[in-house]
């Protein structure tokens, strides 16, 4: 997906990200927010979980994803954004993915 030039709005940023996990390149999908934020712009809700859904994507497991996964809840928690229904199954469905579900207990 060609990020093209100039800024881009929230829903774009958001669309590069959910791009990136079907690609399961969830590398890519981080850089994205990190772009997002060089722009000014605020990750909403669906941001987040775009970006979850992203870090559970791909076939090797791997623990850095299942942390990163954890911190990109706190980051939530942090930035005061109300966690719901979807964050919460899809952090439970990245973690079992990843076979780390136990992790998710300490949001639970």
């Amino acid at each position: 997906m060609s990020l093209g030039l100039g800024s881009r709005s929230l829903q774009q940023w958001t669309s590069v990200i959910r791009h990136h996990g079907r690609q399961s390149d969830w590398p890519l999908a981080l850089g994205a927010l990190q772009r997002m934020r060089s722009e000014k712009l605020r990750p909403s809700v669906i941001t987040y979980n775009a970006l979850i859904s992203a870090c559970s994507q791909g076939y090797e497991l791997d623990t850095v994803r299942s942390k990163r996964i954890i911190l990109i809840m706190q980051d939530m928690r942090r930035e005061r954004l109300r966690l719901d229904v979807v964050t919460y199954n899809t952090t439970i469905s990245a973690l079992e993915k990843l076979r780390s579900w136990t992790q998710a207990l300490v949001f639970f």
